[in-house]
């Protein structure tokens, strides 16, 4: 019946018999305040989770970008006697650094 099984339907019936007939409707009304505060949490959540999304993206973008900036523009390593190139010296002059 309506996707309810006789125990739920028995669990309800034992709680509205605890709770006397005058308090139901505020505790009902408790019952839907949570409920709602619940939903407030959900999605905050939720847009938060979105957000971290976000920045990861964006922190991919960046990696990429600064990895493409790597290859553009290898760095010489150290002991390396090769110049990098566009950065030859002549003889007798000193390399100049901009």
């Amino acid at each position: 019946m309506f996707g309810i099984g006789i125990g739920e339907i028995i669990i309800v019936m034992l709680i509205i018999f605890l709770i006397s007939p005058k308090e139901l409707p505020k505790v009902m009304k408790k019952v839907g305040q949570f409920f709602g505060e619940l939903n407030r949490l959900k999605r905050e959540v939720m847009q938060l989770k979105k957000d971290v999304e976000d920045i990861v993206d964006e922190a991919k973008i960046g990696d990429e970008v600064i990895k493409g900036i790597n290859d553009d523009f290898p760095q010489k390593k150290k002991g390396s006697k090769t110049p990098l190139p566009g950065k030859t010296a002549k003889k007798g002059n000193p390399p100049v650094n901009k």
